[in-house]
């Protein structure tokens, strides 16, 4: 019986079917089973298709990167790469994985949780620039936001910030609205915005009020090229892309021994930002601490592993810094004393590329603001 489910977001599929792109040989692929099992191979994705209401959407490896089956409420889940998420009836009933050896398994749909696609077959389409919003319900919309300027109202007054300027906005946090720019600065006011337009890569402009709206990351001024080289002569290389600027902190070793014992990383589960039993425990004796020395006043940095785009990331790694903000901030810390960043995947703290070094890096680290 074909099963048609609401769309969690109205966006990316503007009519017709997508080109599958070709799989690229190396492509190291996931099936995670309800049962628990885990496989790895070359996941055949040729000619699936997600039905949705308003069309549908074909599946391919350039654009999409995990698959949830059965996803509760919402249906089957496709999350592309850009930050959108489908919702929809994946119309296939078996799902093959060809394995190393050149074995071929097949899995009814009923043994299928989640089909996690290994990389694109081009570099550009994991690092598509786009700002993104993060929505209230927790899907995310990429594309291009229609402001150039952002106002936000302060205890002095009104202020207006350019897109230049700005690379985060967060509403109605527990700490309220507020802007981080890009020079590691952030600031605690009323975003006074009443909605949010945007045209996705699909072309189809979206509109969003502020009470949708949970986070709006934008994206980086891109890398400038280098200039020409002169004839015979070396080329110059390019300046690098200006990213949030964290503001100085006290080494570890200088803080007291009852803060420092407490500054403990938290962890995240894949694709997640909510607290963990464990990290709810860490913040609250990160709160006794501050609470202890009132002088000290914190920074709480965001992390993501190395999966997904730069955008989607560095929301991820804010969303998480949040969350530990809105913690300490419900235990009685003063908003003031904590500020946040984030760094997505771009500082990792084990390089490495496989399941033991993405968990150490989902995390939000601690540091104590120089005065």
């Amino acid at each position: 019986m074909t099963k048609w489910l609401q769309l969690t977001l109205g966006c990316v599929i503007v009519g017709g079917l997508l080109v599958a792109a070709e799989r690229p040989a190396a492509a190291v692929d996931e099936i995670l089973l309800l049962s628990g099992g885990r496989l790895t191979g070359d996941f055949d994705e040729a000619g699936l298709v997600l039905h949705t209401p308003r069309g549908p959407y074909q599946v391919n490896r350039d654009r999409v990167w995990r698959l949830v089956l059965d996803s509760g409420a919402t249906g089957d889940v496709v999350e592309l790469r850009n930050g959108n998420r489908l919702s929809g009836w994946l119309d296939r009933t078996r799902y093959s994985l060809r394995l190393a050896g050149g074995e071929t398994r097949a899995f009814g749909r009923q043994e299928v949780a989640v089909v996690k696609l290994g990389a694109p077959s081009s570099a550009a389409a994991l690092r598509q620039q786009a700002d993104v919003l993060i929505l209230k319900n927790g899907d995310h919309v990429a594309g291009d936001l229609a402001r150039d300027e952002f106002d936000l109202l302060l205890p002095t007054g009104p202020q207006q910030f350019r897109r230049g300027q700005v690379w985060r906005l967060w509403l109605d946090s527990a700490s309220g609205d507020g802007i981080q720019l890009l020079n590691g600065d952030l600031l605690d006011g009323i975003v006074s915005q009443a909605a949010y337009e945007v045209r996705t890569t699909g072309g189809q402009t979206l509109t969003f009020s502020r009470a949708q709206v949970k986070e709006i990351i934008l994206r980086l001024p891109e890398k400038p090229g280098p200039p020409a080289a002169a004839a015979g002569g070396p080329a110059v290389a390019a300046a690098p892309t200006p990213g949030p600027t964290a503001p100085p902190t006290v080494p570890p070793a200088a803080l007291p021994p009852t803060v420092r014992a407490v500054m403990r990383d938290l962890h995240f589960e894949f694709d997640r930002w909510e607290l963990t039993p464990e990290a709810r425990r860490t913040l609250e004796d990160v709160g006794s601490a501050l609470k202890a020395y009132p002088s000290l006043t914190l920074l709480i940095e965001g992390h993501a592993d190395e999966r997904g785009t730069v955008e989607y990331n560095l929301a991820l790694g804010a969303r998480r810094a949040q969350a530990a903000k809105d913690y300490l901030v419900g235990l009685g810390i003063e908003p003031g004393r904590l500020d946040t960043i984030s760094y997505g995947e771009e500082r990792p703290l084990d390089p490495a590329h496989n399941e033991v070094a993405w968990a150490l890096n989902r995390r939000a680290h601690f540091a104590v603001k120089a005065q």
